[in-house]
């Protein structure tokens, strides 16, 4: 289950008592995002980002477990992390189904693996948008400074006549 601000928090929050909220939020965001690598430095309401999971399973013949680890997309909103459906996620390249005889420390490094490569997709498709969203940014600068150079043009047209 996805982890929520308490209504507690959210209560005194709207009594005005931000901080606590502020603090939670971010905690919960930080359950999922390394702020500035795989996200944005503070949450964002929509914002999705993958991540890894594992389960076991009965073989489909004779009596065995399976280790199959998958791959989420969580959206935030609401002060909380919540399962959604994404398109576009993680491929990862690391095998995802085990028998559950291997040995543990294969198992685990296969987890490793699979992990990391969840992580670096996250970090590369934040990096995309990180850069996306500064040259908005620059070049709304680049506007608003043309802009403000070019302001009382007209008037300069009222000082030629005399």
């Amino acid at each position: 289950p996805a982890r929520r601000v308490s209504a507690w928090k959210r209560l005194t929050a709207a009594l005005g008592a931000r901080n606590a909220l502020e603090r939670e939020r971010m905690e919960v965001w930080n359950e999922r995002v390394d702020p500035g690598e795989s996200g944005p430095p503070t949450p964002e309401d929509g914002f999705v980002v993958f991540g890894a999971d594992r389960g076991e399973w009965p073989a489909p013949e004779g009596t065995d477990l399976l280790v199959r680890f998958t791959t989420f997309a969580y959206r935030f909103e609401d002060h909380g992390w919540h399962h959604t459906v994404q398109r576009g996620g993680p491929v990862p390249l690391t095998p995802h189904v085990f028998p559950a005889s291997l040995p543990f420390e294969q198992i685990a490094e296969a987890w490793s693996d699979y992990c990391d490569e969840v992580r670096r997709f996250n970090c590369a498709v934040w990096a995309e948008e990180a850069e996306r969203r500064d040259l908005e940014r620059r070049q709304a600068q680049a506007v608003d400074e043309a802009r403000r150079e070019q302001a009382g043009t007209s008037g300069l047209l009222d000082d030629r006549r005399e």
